[in-house]
């Protein structure tokens, strides 16, 4: 009978398992890779102009830049009177207290409603 206890072993007298370790480690260093190209080439093509996308659709650097203020500013009376003249065309229900927000918004700013603007409303709000 032979004795079982004692490891097989290669030619070169290393362990057997260690062999085989090696040897799969090798082959999955060399199956990455071949795959690696493929992998920076589908990050490259398509998984970064689409995290470019949707970070552009969040955040745009040029908006700040060309249009500038355009946040801080307040509407002038000529604003306010078309938005009278809006209402006054409009087919709204309650033409009359959208109006007298409008007005009540533009006395607020330091706007009077223009003549034009009032003689839509009959009850020269």
């Amino acid at each position: 009978m032979s004795d079982t206890t004692t490891p097989l072993v290669a030619a070169d007298g290393t362990p057997l398992k260690r062999k085989l370790a090696q040897s799969l480690m090798r082959s999955r260093a060399r199956a990455f890779g071949l795959a690696l190209p493929l992998l920076a080439f589908i990050l490259v093509l398509f998984v970064y102009p689409i995290a470019n996308f949707l970070t552009q659709a969040f955040y745009d650097a040029r908006f700040a830049t060309l249009m500038p203020g355009t946040m801080t500013t307040s509407p002038d009376a000529m604003t306010y009177n078309t938005i009278l003249k809006v209402i006054a065309s409009s087919s709204l229900s309650d033409k009359s207290n959208r109006a007298q927000a409008v007005i009540k918004m533009m006395k607020e700013k330091g706007f009077e409603p223009s003549s034009l603007a009032l003689k839509y409303f009959e009850d020269g709000i």
